[in-house]
């Protein structure tokens, strides 16, 4: 029996904007967004977070009209794991929900995703960026379709883990990052595979290609019996731990109603590990990783990144970080040519969480090597490390914050008498934070 009060309502809308406003500087984020709307298409699963203009026409007459229309017994379902008694428990829930109102069940109509006949590259711009955030993907199946434990085996072998493929070639061998993974998103009505990294600007290409290296050959070479044990091993024998506490067994209860899943599902998980064979492995990755019609979605410095994609697809947009779409044009080759000055005084603000944290850098420039100053709240520190590449400078400065030194890697794309970018910390956890502003002049 909600009643929505209007003064809790309008401070939820104030701190959800703010947290939208927060979202769009995690380069996570922004390229989750790009990619459930490149996979899913107009189905409600293409939107993972609401625009702040959505929240502000929110009021409590709509959000009662909502509730009464979506919360009724026939779409719904109540689970109770604990030490009770099916007698006293049904009579403690028919007191407690006995004069809930039936209602009408109304049915959401979820479009089928968008077919996909080729490869496509989608670029989201963060100037100055030092990491890009990058995602491989593909429809693949719903939760309660008849191939997911085939599937679910197969990525394991690939990507589930610190033991599995791609772990081992990007991270362990090449060193282009801290974690490289693939992953199965299984809803109700539809699925996907992935495959992410976050790695450093210069080697994006080299990571692609790393990528692509790996969904082909699970697709075209038989995976061995010591990687399909360890596999099964595993997923046979982590799930018996999530039934361990009640919360993690009322999960496990709750995604078996949700999803439509057998009766005997928990009791047969093993068993269904089990049955998975080699050649099942490379018949699940023949049909359902698609190297020739990935939709690939890269966050990082557009000017740095684009030369080295660029051959792995013809179909390539760019957008910036408000997700409006940009002229490709204008990134071409600007990490190249005459290179910008930098001399001078910069007045910068930091982005931090929507508050406007204002810095300054002092630059004095000669040739490519760069020396100056970073001065902020957190004090003054020497410029390192400086160099000017094109349009773009890239800098370190020693900080240091609550008694623990900061080494502030500082990239930023100048036009002109502006420069934005931004200030990576190094702190696990924490991320880059975005700044612009400009030349005193």
């Amino acid at each position: 029996n909600p009643t929505f009060p209007e003064d809790e309502l309008e401070l939820y809308k104030k701190n959800t904007i703010q947290g939208l406003k927060v979202q769009r500087s995690d380069a996570g984020f922004l390229a989750n967004e790009q990619i459930s709307k490149i996979l899913f298409g107009s189905s409600p699963y293409s939107v993972v977070a609401p625009k702040p203009e959505e929240i502000e026409k929110l009021t409590p007459e709509k959000l009662k009209a909502f509730h009464e229309k979506m919360f009724v017994p026939g779409n719904s379902t109540l689970i109770v794991v604990g030490d009770v008694e099916q007698e006293s428990i049904v009579s403690e829930i028919k007191q407690a929900f006995g004069n809930w109102k039936e209602g009408t069940v109304e049915e959401v109509d979820f479009a089928d995703p968008p077919e996909r006949n080729t490869t496509t590259i989608t670029l989201v711009d963060r100037p100055g960026s030092a990491q890009s955030n990058i995602i491989l993907g593909n429809v693949a199946i719903n939760r309660n379709h008849p191939d997911y434990f085939k599937v679910l085996v197969m990525n394991q072998v690939l990507g589930a883990g610190p033991s599995a493929r791609i772990f081992l070639n990007l991270r362990e061998d090449k060193g282009y990052t801290y974690g490289a993974y693939s992953s199965l998103d299984t809803r109700r009505h539809a699925g996907t595979f992935e495959a992410t990294a976050e790695v450093r600007a210069a080697v994006t290409g080299d990571s692609l290609k790393e990528f692509f290296y790996e969904l082909n050959r699970i697709r075209d070479e038989e995976v061995s019996e010591k990687e399909l044990r360890d596999a099964k091993n595993f997923l046979t024998g982590v799930f018996p731990i999530r039934a361990e506490t009640q919360e993690g067994l009322t999960n496990l209860i709750t995604n078996q109603q949700l999803y439509n899943l057998p009766s005997d599902y928990l009791q047969t998980y093993r068993d269904n590990i089990d049955s998975v064979t080699l050649e099942d492995v490379t018949a699940m990755a023949k049909k359902y990783i698609m190297p020739d019609k990935l939709a690939i979605v890269i966050v990082g410095d557009v000017g740095e990144i684009l030369p080295q994609v660029k051959s792995y697809s013809r179909i390539i947009e760019v957008f910036d970080t408000e997700g409006e779409r940009q002229d490709i044009a204008k990134y071409e080759n600007t990490s190249t040519g005459e290179k910008v000055d930098v001399n001078g005084i910069w007045k910068l603000e930091l982005d931090l969480q929507g508050q406007k944290l204002p810095f300054m850098l002092q630059l004095k420039q000669e040739g490519e090597n760069v020396v100056g100053s970073f001065d902020s709240q957190l004090g003054k520190s020497e410029i390192s490390d400086a160099k000017v590449n094109g349009n773009k400078l890239v800098a370190t400065s020693k900080s240091s914050f609550q008694g623990q030194e900061l080494e502030l890697r500082i990239s930023g794309t100048v036009d002109g008498n502006t420069m934005k970018g931004t200030v990576d910390t190094g702190m696990p956890g924490f991320p880059a934070l975005t700044f612009e502003g400009k030349r005193e002049i």
